[in-house]
């Protein structure tokens, strides 16, 4: 049985109370995140065109990996090695808040 430490457990009720009252879900995520990564690349602010996908990529790891995928694809095509910097921070910034469980 697997079992939570307490960062992990903290981690979980932030997330819990990060809850908003309209949340994407992962099939609208899909919808919108061409466009995200899209924006993104080109040098916009694609989290506050569209907060509500950044904060499901916060709240959901395997959206935050398609994401990941999508935009790591979308650079090398744009080979914009100095945005790739800055976003990789951003990264794992992002992958920090996610929560896994610690074997016990």
């Amino acid at each position: 049985m697997n079992s939570m430490t307490i960062k992990s457990f903290r981690k979980w009720i932030r997330r819990i109370y990060g809850t908003q009252e309209e949340e994407f879900d992962c099939e609208a995520f899909a919808r919108v995140i061409p466009q995200y990564v899209d924006m993104e690349v080109s040098g916009g602010q694609a989290e506050i065109h569209f907060p509500t996908a950044k904060h499901h990529m916060i709240q959901c790891s395997e959206c935050c990996d398609l994401y990941r995928t999508l935009y790591d694809i979308a650079l090398m095509e744009s080979h914009d090695t100095t945005r790739a910097e800055r976003v990789e921070s951003e990264h794992r910034e992002v992958a920090s808040e996610h929560v896994t469980l610690e074997p016990s």
